[in-house]
């Protein structure tokens, strides 16, 4: 019987790359395959990704099978990490409660209200290093920099230093999320705390600047970043 295709419609500076990530812990349970999108120069992206959703939203997947009577379609991480972990991958899926602890803390968290201030945080930066005349240059920076003092820095040191008290906590002393296996948790976390590193120097959260590290340099992570470098001819960037 052939395996599921399920075809990847990526877009950079998204969250497309843990969805690739993903598909390759998913093999040899399915084929994949890629169709690249990029944002234009305000960022927004292109209207193409409408064709197959009306929400023109990055991630997207199909999965075709022989199995089925028409494609499926799904857009949203949550979604798709559910049920490629669901169908393709059971060994990811955490458990609800792990020692008293919810299993699904990094999904929740994550495209809650951690990415919205992430991506607060990314726009304060556009405002700070807006190019320009010299003479406004003053007027921005200080606008970022009230957002700083008076929002993101102490909203950046809650969400984070929670995050290193979560890591510091984990079942059987694991270096993952959920206890000593990689698990879906991990996947839908990577995205912000690679965010974050971007964003905010981590050396004062030890647990958690290693957890990054140790995700970033994960086998399947690498070759997913690797086989979309390939087909972009453009070395990946998170954000």
């Amino acid at each position: 019987m052939s395996k599921p295709l399920i075809t990847l419609h990526w877009l950079n500076k998204s969250r497309s790359q843990r969805i690739l990530w993903l598909l390759h812990l998913c093999k040899p349970q399915i084929t994949h395959t890629i169709k690249l999108y990029k944002r234009d120069p305000n960022m927004t992206a292109p209207s193409e990704l409408k064709n197959n959703h009306p929400l023109g939203k990055s991630p997207q997947i199909i999965v075709e099978a022989p199995s089925m009577q028409k494609p499926v379609v799904l857009v949203e991480s949550g979604a798709i990490v559910e049920y490629l972990v669901d169908y393709f991958a059971k060994d990811l899926k955490p458990r609800q409660w792990v020692e008293g602890r919810d299993g699904e803390l990094g999904g929740e968290t994550e495209e809650g209200s951690l990415m919205s201030l992430l991506l607060t945080g990314l726009l304060v930066d556009q405002i700070r290093n807006a190019p320009v005349p010299f003479f406004v240059k003053h007027i921005t920076r200080s606008i970022a920099g009230r957002f700083d003092n008076e929002f993101l820095i102490e909203n950046y040191a809650t969400y984070f230093g929670f995050l290193e008290s979560q890591l510091e906590s984990t079942p059987s002393s694991g270096e993952y999320l959920c206890g000593a296996n990689l698990t879906a948790a991990d996947i839908m976390m990577s995205f912000p705390v690679l965010v974050g590193e971007t964003l905010v120097n981590l050396t004062k959260y030890p647990r958690l600047l290693a957890y990054v590290e140790m995700l970033a340099k994960g086998s399947e992570y690498q070759a997913s970043v690797e086989e979309i470098e390939k087909m972009t001819g453009e070395k990946y960037v998170v954000v």
